[in-house]
């Protein structure tokens, strides 16, 4: 049987792309879903398609035009546009499914409606009749695109439908039954402490609590006392005894994000808790057992801290039972068109979509901040937008220059002193971020700024 999800797209999803869902839900096979969308939908299905329907004995009288945004976190495996209005316009979708082009015009009378739905009508019973369907079902699973990614759209709010993430997935339903140490890799804005929370709620500890705790947040003198607690008196300013987090998370879980930013004393006492299960609070002499699952994760290649006498090798080995690698957005580019959506979705504003040439720019950026950058984008765009199309216009504009420049590979970029005024207004003087606005090194900058040193006086 050739299961999948099929999606008719008309600009206002009221006339012909709703008359070919509805003949689409009579004649499909079992296991096909059938959807119709539009950019700017309609209010309601125009009246006139509900009477020419109603003919052929198909009620579509309890239909509601849809906006495309709300349809983001489904996986097409075929859609289909009707009409020239839309061909030009047609986004992208999640897992990039075939788009082929119905250039069937709206109807201007009652006559014409007739015409149009046998148009439709016809090239419907052809699609699934003839074959057509079946290739492309079989086109899309001889390229991984099915299966599995239906079963993950939305894995304890972590959105994705790529391989590796649904791989992790898989570990970390592997793993819910053991109370092993793991430790996740991932550079800033993969979701590590999405990763947790999901480790967590899969587990047997899912009903106890799950404390995060920052390490690079914590105050430097006050590190033990914020983990292991301290008793009234044992420093300045101790007024009463305080529970510290690993007691807070007692028979649930303790996220220790960006662990390698530990101090070394800290070390020790972490380690002595792996090995022992105890915790002495800061001024007690009275030894506590806790029992706690440690989930640690950090942006940085702990390896390489322990060669540089940062962090413990025993600690290391301790945390790293079970290691999770996330992967960078730019490495899960499939996942953006289905990230967008949900975002929109996230702020209520599936009113809103962006067009085929700001995806495309998504599509093709490096993503440095990764899920959360994008997060961040989605928002900046509703906003600078006037309309519910984003255009490219509607991007930052480090994503504009980072895509010309990405036409432009292997041509020198020459600057210019307005140009990299402007840039360094834009980024508040970090020389940094404006040499990547430019889409020069930062060492190219530094060399402009010392020949024109006027540039900095913005």
């Amino acid at each position: 049987m050739l299961k999948g999800k099929l999606l008719f797209i008309c600009f206002e999803n009221s006339i012909q792309s709703l008359m070919a869902e509805g003949f689409a839900n009579l004649i499909a096979p079992e296991g096909v879903e059938v959807f119709s969308a539009g950019i700017k939908p309609s209010l309601e299905v125009h009246p006139e398609v509900i009477k020419v329907m109603k003919k052929h004995d198909i009620n579509i009288a309890n239909y509601k035009p849809k906006i495309i945004s709300s349809l983001y976190k489904y996986q097409f495996d075929l859609v289909i546009t009707l009409g020239p209005k839309i061909e030009s316009i047609c986004p992208l979708l999640t897992g990039s499914p075939a788009v082929i082009h119905w250039k069937i015009n709206a109807p201007d009378s009652a006559i014409n409606m007739e015409q149009c739905l046998q148009k439709i009508m016809q090239l419907v019973e052809d699609l699934f009749k003839q074959g057509y369907w079946a290739f492309f079902i079989r086109q899309k699973n001889n390229y991984n695109l099915t299966g599995l990614q239906h079963k993950y759209s939305d894995f304890h709010g972590i959105i994705s439908t790529d391989p590796q993430m649904l791989h992790i997935f898989q570990q970390i339903q592997n793993v819910a039954g053991y109370d092993a140490s793991v430790h996740i890799y991932g550079a800033t804005g993969t979701g590590k402490e999405l990763i947790a929370h999901a480790i967590h709620n899969e587990s047997q500890r899912k009903n106890g609590p799950f404390v995060p705790i920052n390490c690079g947040a914590l105050p430097e003198g006050l590190i033990e006392s914020e983990l292991f607690g301290h008793v009234k008196g044992a420093f300045s300013g101790a007024i009463r005894d305080k529970k510290g987090r690993f007691e807070l998370a007692h028979n649930g879980t303790i996220f220790l994000d960006e662990v390698s930013e530990l101090p070394k004393h800290a070390q020790v006492k972490l380690l002595r808790f792996l090995q022992e299960g105890l915790i002495e609070k800061v001024g007690s002499e009275k030894i506590q057992t806790v029992n706690v699952r440690i989930i640690s994760a950090t942006n940085k290649v702990l390896k390489t801290e322990i060669r540089s006498h940062r962090f413990r090798d025993d600690l290391f080995y301790r945390l790293n039972v079970i290691p999770l690698n996330l992967p960078p957005l730019q490495a899960r580019r499939q996942d953006i068109p289905l990230l967008v959506g949900y975002f929109l979705n996230k702020f209520e504003h599936i009113d809103y979509y962006f067009s085929k040439q700001s995806l495309e720019i998504l599509m093709q950026y490096d993503w440095p901040g990764n899920v959360r950058e994008l997060e961040n984008i989605v928002q900046f765009a509703v906003i600078a937008s006037q309309h519910n199309v984003i255009t490219p216009a509607d991007l930052p504009m480090e994503l504009n220059t980072s895509n010309f420049n990405q036409k432009q590979k292997g041509r020198k970029v020459i600057l210019i002193a307005d140009a990299v005024k402007s840039a360094l207004k834009k980024t508040g003087g970090n020389k940094a971020k404006a040499a990547r606005l430019l889409g020069v090194s930062r060492a190219t900058i530094y060399r402009f700024i010392t020949d024109y040193p006027e540039v900095l006086s913005v």
